[in-house]
Order: C-alpha cells, then structure tokens, then sequence
C-alpha cells in the first residue's frame, strides 16, 4: 500500500478514531494536544494572528495579545473526546486563581468549540450548543469583546 504522510496526520488520525468510536478516550496529553491544534487551526482559518501559545509554559494554553504585544487575555483550553448526551460538566479545579481570563472546551468528536469568559472551576456544556452554527465564533466574540476583533470578523 503507497502511502503518503499528510499535514497533521497525528491529529487526523486521532480526532478520526475518536470520530468513529474506535476507543472511548484518548490520554490526557493526546486529547490536550489534539484539542491545542484543533483551536489553532481554528484561529488560522479565522485570519487572527494575535493569538499566541503561551511561551513560558504558564497555567493557560494560549495569550491573546495587542497591536504591542502585550497580552490582554489568556485562554485555557480542555478537549474533550467522547460523546455525550445532554449536558457534560468540564472540570477547570486545580488552576491558581488568576490563571486564565477565558475558558475554551472544544469537542474533538463534534470539531466544535466554544469559549467562556471567567475563571470558573467548571463549565457545565450542552452537546446541542456545540452543535449550534457558528457557536465558536459567537462564543469567542463574547468572551473576548469586539474590540480586540478584526473588522471582517
């Protein structure tokens, strides 16, 4: 059999397995990874370019930062693999308080996100609000205010 490798064939492969149920979780690391690349390619496809992940391996996965470079917002990101009906609860606990202003969830098995102003330690998510158009833009816009949004955004 040719094969050929192909940009982010890890990640593709996961989120595919997860996709077609082929087992019920993945590690925590693999999941966080996934979840990580699945939101940068979601910034990428938006046009935003001042999003960053964090560099010094803070308490948050990503920094939203301004035309100077300073940062103006940190997100924390949890993915999450299996399917669910109805609500799921995402656990944030065990952050120092302060660690991050915006708290993501992305669904590797929906390949949807949404976002959440605040530090909380834990969001309660419906499987039906992922599955809502454009939630992950919307939920973003809110989390973030439009100020720090592109025009065409």
């Amino acid at each position: 059999m040719n094969y050929e490798p192909q940009l982010f064939d890890s990640y593709g492969d996961i989120t595919e397995e997860i996709a077609t149920k082929k087992f019920d979780a993945l590690l925590p690391v693999q999941r966080g990874k996934a979840g990580e690349a699945f939101l940068r390619s979601i910034f990428y496809s938006w046009g935003i370019t001042f999003v960053d992940v964090s560099e010094q391996n803070w308490r948050h996965d990503f920094e939203v930062k301004d035309t100077n470079h300073n940062i103006i917002s940190k997100i924390q990101v949890k993915a999450v693999s299996a399917r669910w009906h109805g609500y799921m609860t995402v656990d944030f606990s065990g952050y120092e308080k302060n660690s991050f202003d915006v708290a993501c969830i992305v669904s590797l098995a929906q390949r949807s996100c949404i976002f959440m102003h605040g530090q909380e330690d834990a969001y309660n998510v419906s499987w039906s609000l992922l599955e809502e158009k454009d939630i992950d833009k919307r939920s973003f816009k809110d989390a973030m205010g439009s100020q720090y949004l592109p025009d065409n955004f």
